[in-house]
């Protein structure tokens, strides 16, 4: 009987899990929004010492200044106007857009080009972040979305600890002493980060069940009590 009761419980506790394993498309969703929560994270740790690293700390909170105002402008817009019906292809150029918005920060040392690259990432980030969560929860069924949300939210919980100690260390012994300055070793830590990031949108295109999960998946059917 323990053992019945154990093994139910494990079942319970690890379904999140395997139900977002068992769909492809939700299973290649979960994977590119990690990516993107990895690459956001590994970024945004070292954004205080590249500015610190040839500006003033006045440059440094208008770029914070500035970010923050992309994201709350992307906030009102997709409260506003809402999400659009074709998710996929706005998740797709959002991914390029924010990848595009992290090259132009390491292009060059410069608070204007810093400021407009982040503006643009942090811009996007409500945008595409609206279009994920709506495809989560049109597909998943009304009463497996609490235990389908736990285990995404705990893969996401985990990559960002990570992302902040692989920046810190990687800045630290690989990128600064290869390019002999902080500037320039962080600056190619924006440019790579930009670079995989955008590269990471052709998950769109390679990996069907992604493309097509919103055409694959039937949505979910919510039933009244009222």
């Amino acid at each position: 009987m323990k053992n019945g009761i154990q093994e139910s419980f494990w079942l319970r506790l690890t379904f999140g899990f395997r139900y977002l394993f068992e769909n492809a498309g939700l299973t290649g969703l979960l994977i590119l929004v990690s990516i993107i929560n990895f690459l956001m994270s590994f970024t945004i740790i070292i954004l205080v010492p590249y500015v610190l690293s040839f500006a003033k700390s006045t440059t440094l909170g208008f770029v914070q200044s500035i970010s923050g105002a992309g994201m709350l402008l992307g906030s009102i817009i997709i409260g506003i106007a809402g999400t659009h019906n074709k998710k996929i292809p706005i998740l797709f150029f959002s991914t390029i857009l924010s990848g595009i918005g992290l090259l132009i920060m390491g292009l060059y040392p410069d608070a204007f080009l810093i400021t407009a690259g982040l503006f643009i990432t942090m811009f996007i980030g409500p945008i595409a972040s609206s279009h994920a969560v709506e495809i989560w929860q049109k597909k998943v069924p009304f009463e497996l979305q609490g235990r389908v949300a736990s285990a995404r939210m705990s893969i996401g919980w985990v990559l960002p600890p990570f992302a902040f100690l692989s920046a810190g260390y990687l800045a630290d012994h690989v990128f600064i002493p290869m390019f002999n300055t902080p500037t320039e070793g962080l600056a190619s830590m924006f440019v790579i980060s930009g670079i995989l990031l955008t590269i990471s949108a052709s998950l769109f295109l390679i990996y069907p069940p992604l493309k097509n999960v919103e055409r694959d998946i039937p949505d979910a059917l919510y039933v009244s009590n009222c």
